[in-house]
């Protein structure tokens, strides 16, 4: 057992071989007393050294926490295991994606991995481990490096109702590589003694995730609302449960290997970016945080389907131009179709949900101009409102009329489409009428459906048609609340 204060850790010397032990301290200016316990280990079975490390980093009103004393923390846990295999665990006071991007800040190497397939082969992963990914406390997490690490719940801690009053057990279940080379950089140096702490070598930084970095690497606390909104997305919609949609060789966008959660969220950023400003570009009366009217993104999403090469998936880009170019009756529908349902797929799965990335390009979330703290607010207002959406009995019979339809259901739809088809074309001869045409050039059929138009008798077969497929005037008039809500 080892122990110094609040830490006690426990060993089995049947397994684990500890070679070195380091109470670590001063390494935060101004405050001495923060420190953790460091651990260099060999395993059972695996001559290479494994770094460990137990760390607890308090915040409070007295010791406050920054974004700067959290990369003291994070040069103070690299430069402690320097080039081992490691797993770092305990509570960090710190949400998954700002360790992350903080991490990565650091030190190349650092980029995590969330999905199952990491492998030994790939010493290089990073993997978080949580006590579940759908629940856990604020920063009570594990991260491995060098191993292959796989998320184990352990379901016990505060937020499971026993164990603790304040935090969770994580579980860092790993494997190891069976070689450590490949987790040491080239220039730097391994011990030649176990026994001694590992030698010092210098920090390696890239910015390969700029957009995520400059947000979260930041006491602005003007970004602490875009901070948690990106939290929110990436917990919600994209950690470890959406595949993401990336830019292939050929600058296409595809469904691709999910990439570390930061690539995401980076391409997430990168999208609304671009998308508004080739927008902004178009539109030179427009300010550079001007919030999009409804107009506005009506014409951005008419251009980003219209540019359906940039998106579309080559297979599906065949079958669209074949129904474009088709003469037989319906090709022209069909293709509206393939592509609509093909631009919605794509935006879904870019982020887990098509509204608020919409949302987030209507607003300047990451404007330099204005309050990005007020567009940030704005947005996690939708997704709190876009939530409470989904708890509705509207939404679930909308949710109801958009699943795989049986031959049934497909008749009621397709009865209910030719009656508004009829309402429409009526409409715009009576329209024709009303502006000096003659009702004695009109065809029999015309003159069939302006006469029941003038009785009402087709407003009332549409909506009679609409109540037997479940599409009512009222459930029309409720789509997209939530997205409604938010672009006034």
């Amino acid at each position: 057992m080892y122990n110094y204060g609040h830490y006690v850790s426990l060993v089995n010397p049947s397994r684990v071989k500890v070679e070195h032990y380091k109470l670590v301290d001063g390494f935060y200016p101004g405050q001495a007393e923060r420190c953790f316990q460091h651990f260099r280990v060999r395993v059972e079975k695996d001559d290479d050294l494994v770094s460990i490390i137990h760390c607890h980093a308090p915040s409070s009103q007295k010791r406050n926490l920054t974004n700067a004393g959290r990369l003291h923390y994070i040069s103070a846990l690299h430069k402690a295991s320097n080039g081992d295999r490691f797993i770092w665990g305990g509570d960090f006071n710190i949400e998954p994606v700002k360790l992350s991007a903080l991490m990565e800040k650091l030190d190349c190497r650092y980029t995590t991995q969330e999905s199952e397939d990491s492998s030994a082969a790939q010493p290089e992963s990073m993997r978080f481990v949580y006590s579940n990914p759908n629940k856990f406390m604020h920063g009570d997490m594990a991260v491995t490096y060098g191993l292959c690490g796989v998320q184990q719940n352990s379901e016990v801690g505060k937020s499971y109702g026993g164990a603790s009053d304040n935090h969770d057990l994580v579980i860092a279940r790993v494997f190891g590589t069976g070689d450590s080379n490949d987790a040491t950089p080239p220039g730097s140096t391994v011990a030649n003694s176990a026994a001694q702490p590992a030698p010092e070598r210098p920090f390696v930084t890239r910015a390969a995730n700029r957009r995520v970095i400059e947000i979260f690497g930041t006491d602005d606390d003007t970004n602490a609302p875009l901070q948690e909104l990106l939290e929110k997305i990436a917990k919600e919609y994209i950690w470890g449960h959406v595949a993401n949609i990336v830019a292939t060789a050929t600058e296409c966008y595809d469904e691709a290997a999910a990439p570390p959660v930061l690539a995401k969220l980076e391409a997430f950023l990168e999208i609304i970016q671009e998308q508004r400003a080739r927008h902004l570009g178009l539109n030179p009366h427009l300010a550079e945080d001007a919030v999009f009217s409804t107009h506005d993104m009506e014409e951005i999403t008419k251009r980003w389907q219209e540019d359906y090469r940039s998106w579309m998936k080559a297979d599906t880009v065949k079958k669209y131009q074949e129904k474009l170019n088709g003469k037989a009756k319906g090709d022209h529908q069909r293709a509206h179709q393939i592509r609509r349902s093909a631009f919605s797929a794509f935006l879904f799965q870019f982020l887990g949900n098509k509204h608020v990335l919409m949302a987030s390009i209507q607003h300047p979330i990451c404007s330099a101009v204005g309050s990005a703290a007020q567009r940030a607010s704005i947005i996690l207002g939708f997704m709190t409102a876009w939530e409470k959406e989904k708890t509705t009995p509207e939404y679930w019979k909308r949710r109801q009329l958009s699943e795989r339809l049986t031959d049934h259901r497909r008749t009621l739809k397709m009865t209910a489409h030719e009656a508004r088809q009829e309402l429409v074309q009526a409409a715009k001869i009576h329209d024709a009428i009303r502006r000096g045409s003659q009702v004695e050039d009109l065809s029999p059929k015309e003159k069939e459906l302006l006469g029941d138009f003038n009785s009402g008798k087709l407003t009332r077969k549409r909506d009679k048609a609409d109540a037997a497929f479940g599409w009512s005037r009222q459930l029309r008039s409720r789509t997209g609340s939530a997205a409604a809500r938010l672009g006034r």
